[in-house]
């Protein structure tokens, strides 16, 4: 006869037991490859050392999991941001919680700098009061964001006009270029409906249909405009769809390459 832990009964057939046993191993065993095998560190700490890290914390910082297990987080965060990590381990402890992650550097074991950011809630380890948390590098996410924020700049200055529209088919943004073909010296295109520009006989069956053709490919065609000099001009466009963080059609860039 014995006691379950998990179950909180008594188990008297010793069949059930192995059984119960072997779903426990399998469980952990399948737990233990999910999380060694995330694209994110978990890592488990108490007030000053690390009590557990999976194999992508150790990838990224350089250390054996070994190493890392009972060393003081102190030796692994850049100074410069310690004592805000220290503070924000203290109020994990305490059971507050804080919906924003944190920002700052981990120290590998060359000596290099990665920069990461970390989530933590208050758990029970081992017996022990603890936070467990979850560790995302951001170097890969600087280096696209520095992309493209050098690649707004570019498109911001580039002759062609270029418009990007929400779902709502309202501009939210436009380059030079689409300013001073659309509009005067005292206005802007933030906000106008994209059916305002064009000269269609149903230009908003135009826009839907559009949309509806470019949520997941290129669409090339011809669109009429009415410049901000009341002109009436034919030009060439292509639309690309627009994604957001969760890969949903968001809107779409209109890049209107050539007209007359």
């Amino acid at each position: 006869m014995a006691k379950s832990s998990f179950l909180d009964e008594t188990i008297k057939d010793n069949d059930t037991l192995s059984l119960v046993r072997s779903l426990v191993v399998e469980s952990e065993r399948k737990y233990r490859a999910l999380v060694d095998n995330a694209n994110v560190g978990i890592y488990v700490v108490d007030d000053s050392r690390v009590l557990y890290v999976n194999s992508y914390l150790s990838r990224l910082t350089g250390y054996a999991e070994e190493e890392l297990v009972g060393m003081q987080i102190k030796q692994i965060i850049d100074p410069k941001y310690l004592d805000e990590v220290m503070a924000r381990v203290l109020h994990r402890l305490k059971g507050n919680v804080d919906p924003q992650p944190t920002e700052f550097r981990l120290v590998c074991k060359d000596g290099s700098a990665i920069d990461v950011s970390g989530r933590a809630n208050k758990c029970v380890y081992e017996g022990q009061q603890a936070i467990i948390g979850t560790m995302l590098d951001l170097t890969e996410i600087k280096s696209v964001k520095a992309r493209v924020a050098h690649l707004e700049e570019v498109i911001e200055s580039v002759p062609m006009p270029v418009l990007r529209i929400d779902v709502s088919e309202r501009i939210s943004d436009a380059n030079q270029s689409a300013e001073r073909l659309f509009r005067d010296s005292g206005s802007t295109l933030q906000n106008v409906h994209l059916a305002s520009l064009l000269v269609d006989e149903n230009p908003q069956r135009r826009i839907t249909d559009i949309f509806l053709r470019s949520r997941r490919n290129v669409w090339n065609g011809k669109l009429s405009f009415l410049t901000g000099a009341g002109e009436s001009i034919e030009a060439s466009v292509s639309a690309i769809p627009i994604k957001n963080e969760r890969s949903s059609f968001a809107g779409i860039t209109l890049l209107i390459e050539s007209y007359v």
